[in-house]
This record gives C-alpha cells, sequence and structure tokens, in this order.
C-alpha cells in the first residue's frame, strides 16, 4: 500500500513571512506531494474564522491539521486559567480542521517549560478531547515530542493506559533526540502509530534543551533517515515532511522541498 506523502505548511510558513497563509495557495500546484499538513498558528486567532475560510476556499489537499503547539504548553501550565484557555484553544483547532476537511489532528499533550511535568494531569483530559474530535470526524494523534522529566515514550506509554483507544504520531527528530527509535517500534505501540513526522537534527548543536536547531532534511544530521525507514515495522498511514525551506529573509526554496519529498517517496516506497 503506498503511504500519502504530504508537506507541512510550516516548512514554508513562519515568522520571516509573516506567517502569510497566503502563499499556500500560490506555491501548493508547484510542491509534489498528495496532499498538505495545515500548521496552526496563534498569530492567527484574531481572526482566525475568515483565515481558516479562506484557506478552505483554496480547495486544496489538506487531509492532517496539526494543532497549535500553545495547547499543550497552557495544559503544561496546569493552572485553572491556562487549562481553561487550552481548552477554548482545542475546540477552536478542531473546528478548523473539521472546515479545512481534515480527518487527522496532530496534538501536542505536553510542552514550554513545565514540559511534561504535569503529563499525569492532562491525560484527565483526554476523553474530553477525543470527544470532540471524534464528533467531528477527525482522529486525534498524540506526537512523541521533547520530554524533559520522563521521556516521551513513556508519556506515549502513561496515556495509553490511560486512554485504550490512543493513537500516536511518531517525529523522527525526536525519536532521534531522545533514542526511542527501537522503543516506540515495539509491539504493542507502533500499531498505535497512524502518521509520521520527519526531520532531522545535527546532535550537539542544539544549544537550548530540546530546540534541536536546526531543522535538518532527510538524509542530513545524526539521523540515519534511510536506514530508519528500511527497519521500521509495517507502516500502512501517511507520512508528512516537517524540514524548513524558509530563510530568515522570507524566501522559500521550493526546489529543496520538492528534493527531500522525492527522498520521502523513495524511501517509503521502498516498503
Amino acid at each position: 500500500m503506498k503511504n500519502p506523502i504530504y508537506a507541512s505548511t510550516g516548512a514554508f510558513l513562519g515568522l520571516a513571512n509573516g506567517y502569510n497563509y497566503r502563499v499556500l495557495a500560490e506555491l501548493a500546484p508547484k510542491i509534489k506531494c498528495d496532499g498538505f499538513e495545515f500548521m496552526i498558528y496563534s498569530a492567527w486567532y484574531p481572526d482566525f474564522e475568515h483565515t481558516i475560510n479562506e484557506v478552505a476556499g483554496y480547495g486544496l489537499n489538506i487531509p492532517v491539521v496539526h494543532f497549535d503547539k500553545s495547547i499543550g504548553i497552557l495544559l503544561a501550565e496546569n493552572t485553572r486559567e491556562s487549562i481553561a484557555e487550552a481548552k477554548s484553544e482545542f475546540s477552536l483547532n478542531v473546528w478548523a480542521a473539521k472546515r479545512l476537511g481534515a480527518k487527522k489532528a496532530v496534538f501536542h499533550l505536553w510542552g514550554g517549560r513545565n514540559s511534561d511535568l504535569f503529563v499525569h494531569r492532562s491525560v484527565a483530559f483526554l476523553p474530553e478531547f477525543y470527544r470532540e474530535c471524534d464528533e467531528a470526524g477527525i482522529e486525534l494523534l498524540i506526537e512523541n515530542i521533547p520530554s524533559r522529566f520522563n521521556g516521551a515514550y513513556f508519556n506515549l506509554r502513561t496515556v495509553q493506559e490511560n486512554y485504550a483507544d490512543a493513537r500516536f504520531i511518531y517525529d523522527t527528530r525526536f525519536g532521534e533526540f531522545h533514542a526511542e527509535h527501537d522503543l516506540i517500534m515495539r509491539h504493542g505501540t507502533w500499531e498505535r502509530v497512524h502518521h509520521i513526522h520527519v526531520s532531522s537534527f545535527e546532535r550537539g548543536t542544539n544549544k537550548h534543551w530540546g530546540l534541536l536547531r536546526p531543522i535538518l532534511h532527510p538524509g542530513e544530521g545524526s539521523l540515519d533517515f534511510f536506514g530508519l525507514v528500511a527497519r521500521m515495522p509495517e507502516y500502512r498511514h501517511s507520512v508528512t515532511l516537517e524540514s524548513p525551506v524558509l530563510s530568515k529573509d522570507g524566501k522559500i526554496d521550493l526546489e529543496k522541498l520538492n528534493s527531500s519529498l522525492s527522498a520521502l517517496y523513495l524511501a517509503f516506497g521502498k516498503k
């Protein structure tokens, strides 16, 4: 079975071009992929409904939406006010995913300075979050993002133990950072992985814990991308390229984006 290959809009939308979502309409016909993973930014909240409706009007294939990363950060702050704000933002993101026609949503359950310190409390909200997504026809996927206190794999197992139907997204860069590739590929966890993020980094270059910058492309950095894909167990779901091609001056390297997408088609096509 062919794995659908998507491009993250976060690869070419960001601070350097003012999160200008209209770039997507211009570039989409030139990007060689099966669809897009649409990254939601909190910068859009002041005019969120207009933004999402305009993007929906582009008529693009957007099977995956990456929920705003700030939701996990707010949950990790673990105050009554921050949790209420997180739930409100979560509902907005669910609406956006449904409006864009997405069937999967990438979700950070923890993050920020507290990282996974209070993840045992955040898992209590999962039934509510999953129910809201299920009602919208969206599969909620929890990502193995860097985890300061427990490790990402431990947190995924905690999620699994507290919510039997949990599904995950496996990020190759984060798996490399925590050296947890083999743990995530274990029977009992791998079957729950329904989406993959691909990017890389170079060990020893991240000055701040968990930041993992610069974000590199398949075949670059410490991660043996082709070797990793070759030893993955059977995988029948989607894959997104996350490696950025947006320079600090706002230029977009479309050639590099398509080259890395080609590498994904090549690697997963051999599975």
